[in-house]
């Protein structure tokens, strides 16, 4: 049985969304990918890529949306990001995931979202 890997999105506005759009069908042979990201933001992320979403990418709604600014450093990708992270975190610690995988924040982002970790490290550590 494959495991169940919760994916953190990372910052809309950076690499994160392409590594998992152009990644997934690999990843899907080695693991169950949950992608924490809403349809919407899926949807905006791959138009604007230009990369499709592959008919199985399962996804776990946050219930936030923003405009993608690519390669700009905002507030509202940083919020994003981290309750991106938040929530595959959450779906680790109630066992819905048997690990949890991020992909690239902006550390800028985090601290303009009022964020008061650096990374995904700081973040953990106090998390478990």
């Amino acid at each position: 049985m494959k495991p169940k890997i919760a994916i953190s999105i990372g910052d809309l506005n950076g690499i994160g969304i392409e590594i998992a759009l152009s990644s997934h069908i690999e990843i899907s042979k080695l693991c169950k990918p949950i992608y924490c990201i809403d349809q919407k933001m899926l949807k905006q992320a791959s138009e604007l890529l230009n990369i499709p979403i592959p008919d199985n990418m399962n996804t776990v709604p946050l219930n936030k949306n923003f405009k993608i600014k690519p390669q700009k450093i905002s507030k509202k990708s940083g919020s994003y990001s981290f309750l991106s992270f938040k929530t595959a975190v959450n779906l680790a610690k109630s066992s819905k995931a048997d690990a949890v995988l991020t992909l690239p924040i902006h550390k800028k982002a985090w601290e303009k979202a009022g964020i008061n970790y650096v990374g995904h490290t700081d973040a953990l550590r106090d998390i478990f």
